[in-house]
């Protein structure tokens, strides 16, 4: 680009550039040779900034990453330890307890052995008994108390990791060999820059702005401009690098701090939804049911059990009852798949029948007789005690609630306070060292 050129592009820049230069007038037709340079030093400095601007724009957005991926590490670790701790929950005698009893049941239809059948309702009938005989042992508040204390201490664990060195081989500013890839780099970068100053400029005139991009294309087109003004981008970023480096250096070896953890201090509100003492009397009420019921069985096959059924001994699939019915508690219920109720022909009063009902129908049905193996009718009784193992079930399922929210805030707060913790170190890390530090998490992880 002749000087002739630039002083004429330096004229139509003049409106665009706050700090920029002076608007030139008939008088200044004759300018000396060393304002044209100075005007053409201003302007190169000024694409200079744009192009610093733009640069510190791209390390920002790596230091965002970087530190996004080790708390997202670090989230990660923390629900895993939430998700072992509540294994210890489900099985923690303080903790309100349920059966996961819809998933037993359709298990028990791909059993064949009758006695395995009645063994397995036997457990699950047992298990509630226990639920019911173990309220008086419930301390919600302080088992919560306790699984926070371990979650603190777990996650202050990981602060046996180190920061790894820098990357021993860390990625400098290339210079591409091909020459026109060199000037398309070039021009295209220089775009970058002129579009961020273009969209934060206020424009008071469209045709301005026009006139403006007009000659910012002239300038992308001559390819001693660019190559001029890329150099002093390159350099520029080979600095910025360095000092990217010098920073990574700094943090080395240094210990992985999370600082003071936040302790639980909120309050469980703990609430008992039904009266025991008649969950106890339905449940004493099943059980006569459930001898009626093994007696069918044993004397009319498998096929007795599930005479609500009309479906049974149909294949439905492959899922292995031993894999998970054996567990006598709801450490299994698995909330991710959904189960059909349990059906049998009682008609039931709108909404449900409630406890005290589901108390009379059951003793109604257990006062119907049964004359053993040369008995017939003996469906009501089938249907009758499904209809009271899904009530009993129902009803000790939802004996007790509480509101886990005030725990959930606690974890949250913990979320908030690691990852401020981790922030500066992490934002000072080379892509190297966050690469080994989440590895090192995920090592931990694999301990739990």
């Amino acid at each position: 680009m002749e000087l002739e050129d630039f002083s004429s592009l330096t004229q139509a820049l003049d409106k665009a550039f706050e700090h920029g230069l002076r608007m030139q007038s008939e008088e200044e037709a004759e300018r000396t040779q060393a304002e044209v340079e100075k005007d053409k030093a201003d302007y190169e400095a000024y694409i200079k900034a744009l192009f610093i601007d733009q640069l510190r724009t791209e390390i920002l957005d790596e230091q965002e990453r970087n530190v996004s991926r080790v708390q997202q590490a670090l989230e990660d670790y923390s629900d895993a330890v939430w998700e072992s701790l509540q294994k210890g929950l489900r099985t923690d005698p303080r903790m309100p307890r349920s059966i996961n009893y819809l998933e037993r049941y359709h298990a028990l239809q791909k059993i064949r052995d009758r006695s395995a059948v009645l063994e397995r309702l036997k457990s699950t009938l047992d298990l509630a008994s226990s639920i019911v005989q173990g309220d008086k042992d419930l301390h919600i508040q302080a088992a919560l108390e306790e699984a926070s204390q371990s979650y603190r201490e777990i996650l202050k664990g990981l602060e046996v990791l180190q920061i790894s060195e820098a990357d021993p081989v860390p990625e400098m500013d290339y210079e591409l060999s091909d020459e026109d890839t060199q000037i398309y780099k070039d021009r295209y970068e220089l775009g970058i820059a002129f579009d961020a100053f273009s969209r934060s400029y206020p424009w008071s005139d469209p045709q301005e702005e026009q006139d403006m991009r007009v000659k910012i294309q002239e300038i992308q087109n001559d390819r001693d401009s660019c190559s001029r003004l890329q150099a002093a981008l390159r350099e520029t970023r080979k600095e910025l690098k360095k000092a990217q480096v010098r920073q990574a250096e700094s943090v080395a070896e240094k210990q992985f701090i999370l600082g003071e953890l936040p302790c639980f201090t909120g309050q469980i509100i703990f609430k008992q939804e039904h009266n025991v003492q008649e969950i106890q009397e339905l449940l004493e009420l099943v059980y006569e049911s459930f001898a009626i019921f093994s007696q069918i069985v044993r004397d009319n096959g498998i096929y007795a059990a599930f005479e609500n059924e009309k479906s049974y001994g149909a294949c439905k699939g492959r899922r292995s009852f031993h894999s998970r019915f054996m567990y006598d508690s709801y450490l299994d219920y698995r909330l991710d798949q959904q189960f059909d109720d349990i059906p049998y022909d009682v008609e039931e009063d709108k909404g449900g029948d409630s406890l005290e009902t589901s108390i009379e129908r059951m003793r109604a049905v257990n006062a119907l007789p049964y004359d053993g193996l040369f008995e017939d009718e003996f469906t009501e009784h089938v249907h009758g005690f499904w209809y009271g193992f899904t009530k009993l079930m129902e009803s000790i399922n939802d004996l007790y609630s509480y509101d886990s929210r005030p725990f959930e805030h606690y974890r949250s707060e913990l979320r908030v306070t690691c990852n401020a913790a981790i922030e500066d170190i992490a934002s000072r890390m080379d892509s190297y060292q966050v690469r080994n530090l989440c590895l090192g998490i995920g090592r931990q992880q694999d301990l739990l």
